[in-house]
């Protein structure tokens, strides 16, 4: 079954350009200026923009748009149209917003929120581990941004059964005035009410900070980003990551046997922090955290009797440690202010070229996954890196691994919650940047 949209555009052909700093001409997308491309990867190219309108109105955005030749991909359009629809149900302070989903000459884009600041990814790698009290802070931002998509219901108030699916430092981001952000529901999943599983093998997500039932291809709930939480946790106390080796293969059995190294035993200071790892990274979901707000709740009460820093704190930390690339994106939309007169003399016309056939989307998610590894699908624009979400791979976490930890089991099967301190010694776990998701081998 095939449906026809129309979508109707503003003809700016002839908008006169301003100039950036640096001489070069924007690009005009529709109704978008586009500054500067931010990035490139193997499904979009994701822009820094202008969104024009009338009397001079000009609001910094964030364009990405599909790359030409997946415009014609069913399955990727699918895909597409998914994340704007889960996108579209979300508004809340800490989850980036997307506003529209569009296509412009036949190629399509979501527009999105612009952040000034940098994503965890970032900041650990500018400046290795936090302090606890920064470590609660983010996290608890983050809590109450997944608690809000995983409570989302639908219009007779039964729960949608949202889950994030790929919750790791690349997709939380931290803003200049000290806000964090949930980034890209890209791969989102709504609870269709089907009790389908994943077929075994094909999972979405990056692979270090998957769920076991995740890796698994089980159902999942909000206690899979639970896991997930512990897992971006742990690298914010440590500045290094917690389930890695050498290859999938190892990350795989990092992750199946759930070994979390004391805190104690790799020079961190964080009393409290130990037992709340232990429960949020249990194998079986029944253990763990019940929600993201309960382990928001733990970790506040873990940094007692301090509290949570503050979004001063928060703001020194983006300045200190990503101040560069932050001023570097400021200097984008460094450009001459558009003709307020001009907008509101333009016509619109309907394009004949956004006359799209649309393949209906099917209730149940796409399974046709590949799995691939990749460390470098993305190449930033200068010294930025891209302030939005769908960031689909980019991994630039370089921080060494410390010496050799002595890691202790999390809590396995029917274990209550808590640790078992029984020591084993092992190798700490290497970088694994395996990317797991419906992203095409660049």
């Amino acid at each position: 079954m095939w449906r026809r949209a129309v979508v109707v555009v503003l003809d700016m052909t002839n908008l006169a350009r301003g100039h950036t700093p640096s001489g070069r001409d924007p690009q005009m997308f529709g109704r978008y200026r586009l500054l500067g491309r931010l990035a490139i990867g193997g499904m979009a190219e994701v822009w820094a923009a202008q969104l024009l309108a009338t009397g001079g109105f000009c609001k910094p955005m964030v364009i990405k748009r599909v790359l030409p030749e997946l415009a014609s991909s069913p399955q990727f359009l699918r895909m597409l149209m998914a994340e704007a629809r889960v996108a579209a149900r979300l508004s809340h302070p800490n989850v980036c917003a997307v506003f529209e989903l569009g296509a412009v000459d036949g190629e399509y884009y979501l527009a999105m929120e612009y952040l000034r600041g940098a994503p965890l990814t970032e900041l650990i790698r500018g400046g290795g581990a936090v302090t606890a009290p920064i470590a609660a802070a983010i996290l608890s931002q983050v809590c109450d941004g997944l608690h809000y998509a995983h409570e989302q219901r639908d219009p007779a108030g039964k729960l949608l059964g949202l889950v994030h699916r790929d919750v790791s430092p690349h997709n939380l981001f931290v803003t200049v005035d000290g806000i964090v952000k949930v980034l890209d529901f890209g791969i989102a999943k709504v609870d269709d009410g089907s009790g389908d599983r994943t077929e075994a093998g094909k999972v979405k997500g990056k692979l270090p900070y998957m769920s076991p039932e995740q890796l698994g291809g089980e159902a999942l709930d909000r206690r899979s980003d639970v896991w997930s939480l512990g897992a971006v946790l742990f690298e914010l106390l440590t500045g290094r990551r917690l389930f890695g080796g050498n290859g999938p293969g190892a990350t795989v059995d990092a992750i199946r046997n759930a070994r979390v190294p004391p805190l104690s035993a790799m020079d961190v200071s964080a009393p409290g922090f130990d037992e709340l790892l232990g429960r949020a990274l249990c194998l079986r979901p029944q253990w763990r955290f019940a929600s993201a707000l309960e382990l928001k709740r733990a970790v506040v009460e873990a940094v007692q009797p301090g509290a949570p820093a503050g979004s001063e704190e928060l703001s020194e930390l983006v300045w200190s440690r990503c101040g560069a690339r932050v001023r570097a994106n400021d200097k984008l939309f460094d450009i001459e202010d558009p003709d307020p007169n001009l907008v509101d003399r333009l016509p619109l016309r309907a394009d004949p070229s956004s006359l799209l056939f649309l393949p209906d989307v099917p209730t149940q998610p796409t399974r046709d996954v590949v799995i691939y590894v990749d460390d470098s699908s993305w190449s930033s624009a200068g010294s930025s890196v891209p302030s939005m979400s769908a960031m689909d791979g980019m991994d630039t976490h370089t921080d060494a691994d410390p010496g050799q930890p002595t890691p202790v089991q999390a809590p396995l099967l029917d274990d209550p919650p808590g640790r078992d301190d029984t020591a084993v010694r092992g190798d700490p776990p290497a970088r694994d940047d395996t990317q797991v998701g419906d992203q095409p081998t660049p």
